[in-house]
């Protein structure tokens, strides 16, 4: 019986965020997929396999420019069955001009009527079946939450994936106050064998979210000089990777993937 998998995919462009997963059964599903220069490695474990979803985690250009623009172009070896996402009305955030923030997410709008029969937006408490992949959607945002607008970080959806062996959670870009709301799911909802490390491993989640998921493995979207980033970023609840791994370190994880060091295959 074929395995399912899982590819963590390097950046060919800085800190961008992909990931494959491989079903028993040969189709696959993606997690963001990075920017256009990161489509030659994303095509390379696609391999013409049948997508049955593309979750994408929030609108940022280094998570889903490379899902507008493959929609733009109406590639046919990305053809998939569904995109699921839950992304914010536009006129939540300020525009300025010549911000790639704002950018991928007005492309995103404006691609979105070639595939509105597949786009699928997701909710806090929603389960999709995909094959024998479990996932749940544990976090998505809600205006209410936030007296401050927030950063696009904090839009971004969570969801754990599980296999029948194994369990991997995707936290996207998540920051410290969306990580707030996220603990209040409870340590049972949380808890992941696998943890992609939120906003590449600085400036994310507290503490309290990794106690809550205590991994086995760390997956950090990060380039070399990102995982030796040093000190405090912008303020108090705003860190940099080394002080998350050292965090990491007090959990007790001794096992990290960092993607400045090559594309990782995990079995799942």
């Amino acid at each position: 019986m074929n395995k399912t998998k899982m590819f963590v995919i390097t950046e060919t462009s800085p800190f961008m965020m992909s990931y494959v997963i491989i079903t028993e059964a040969g189709n696959c599903v993606i997690v963001d997929g990075g920017r256009p220069e990161d489509v030659p490695l994303l095509r390379e474990k696609v391999k013409g396999r049948k997508i049955k979803a593309w979750f994408l985690t929030h609108p940022h250009f280094d998570h889903i420019s490379a899902f507008n623009q493959l929609v733009q172009d109406g590639d046919s070896d990305f053809d998939f069955e569904k995109v699921y996402y839950n992304f914010p009305d536009g006129n939540t955030f300020v525009s300025k001009d010549g911000c790639e923030d704002w950018e991928s997410l007005r492309n995103f709008n404006a691609i979105l009527p070639k595939i509105q029969d597949k786009a699928q937006v997701v909710h806090t408490g929603d389960e999709i079946q995909i094959d024998e992949l479990k996932v749940e959607i544990l976090y998505h945002y809600e205006e209410k939450y936030f007296f401050v607008k927030p950063n696009l970080n904090d839009t971004s959806i969570v969801f754990r994936v599980t296999t029948p062996r194994s369990s991997v959670m995707f936290l996207g870009d998540l920051g410290p106050e969306g990580g707030d709301i996220l603990v209040e799911q409870g340590e049972e909802k949380l808890r992941a064998e696998y943890c992609q490390m939120a906003h590449h491993g600085h400036g994310c989640v507290g503490p309290d979210v990794y106690m809550h998921i205590q991994p086995r493995v760390c997956i950090w979207n990060a380039p070399a000089w990102l995982w030796e980033e040093e000190g405090v970023l912008q303020d108090y609840r705003c860190y940099g990777t080394k002080r998350t791994r050292w965090w990491m370190e007090k959990i007790g994880v001794t096992e990290h993937i960092v993607t400045a060091n090559g594309t990782v295959e995990i079995e799942l």
